[in-house]
């Protein structure tokens, strides 16, 4: 929500980024349609800005082709770790059987 006239006008928007109320006094009206219309504009472009803040970036972009590389090595470990937990399996099951 922003104000603008000293409080006497408020626009709030939704969670969309529409206009989701605006509210204003009637001592807001009485400055006349000029001032009026000049206040709205500070108000709305006012919220327009602070969702505009809120929904920036807090950071650098990530680097794609890093973060692709980088599952990449992750799942080629994973497919060794699965290898070797494999043969370990495999030697204790000959082991099992075989000293029957």
């Amino acid at each position: 929500m922003t104000e603008a006239a000293e409080g006497r006008i408020k626009v709030t928007l939704g969670a969309d980024g529409r206009f989701e109320r605006i509210r204003m006094t009637l001592s807001a009206l009485r400055d006349g349609p000029e001032a009026l219309v000049e206040q709205l504009k500070l108000a709305v472009n006012d919220a327009l800005d602070q969702r505009t803040a809120m929904s920036a970036l807090a950071g650098p972009v990530p680097d794609q082709a890093a973060m692709n590389e980088q599952v990449a090595r992750m799942q080629d470990a994973s497919l060794q770790q699965f290898k070797d937990m494999d043969a370990a399996i495999g030697d204790l099951m000959a082991r099992v059987h075989g000293g029957r």
